[in-house]
């Protein structure tokens, strides 16, 4: 279930590998049309989206143990998860409590409550700062300017 940022302290992946059997990995097209052409059928398109094959575990076809095998590589989707990004705030929540902003551009941040990795690890925010600008495909880093 996803749950407004603040109400967590901290974040680290702790490689449990959960997430590549809970989470369908979306891609854009272009994503779609990379990993098909780099390592062949692991696309699948469904209901108007791409997404990333499973195997018949469910699990993601490529989770090798409890790691991903194209980390350096991964889809955007996988880079951002738990962390949700949306340009609105979902309804049920205070707007206020899910809003993050970096320089110029505020975002509303939400995570999956499913994630091991979460009041573990380090600060949240330095883990929603890096999402942030992965999301808005920053090659340098912004700074935070203002939070909750």
């Amino acid at each position: 279930m996803l749950r407004p940022w603040t109400e967590f302290k901290r974040w680290s992946c702790v490689k449990c590998g959960k997430c590549c059997y809970y989470y369908r990995v979306p891609l854009t097209a272009f994503e779609a049309t990379y990993f098909t052409r780099k390592y062949g059928e692991v696309v699948t398109y469904s209901n108007g989206s791409y997404y990333l094959r499973r195997r018949l575990d469910g699990s993601c076809v490529f989770l090798k143990g409890n790691l991903c095998s194209i980390h350096v590589e991964k889809p955007r989707s996988c880079r951002l998860w738990p962390f949700y990004i949306k340009k609105k705030p979902l309804p049920r929540f205070n707007p206020s409590s899910a809003e993050y902003c970096l320089e110029e551009t505020c975002r509303y941040v939400y995570v999956d409550d499913f994630c091991r990795g979460l009041n573990s690890g380090q600060d949240i925010e330095f883990s929603i700062v890096k999402a942030l600008n992965i999301y808005l495909r920053k090659p340098k880093l912004l700074a935070a300017s203002c939070t909750v």
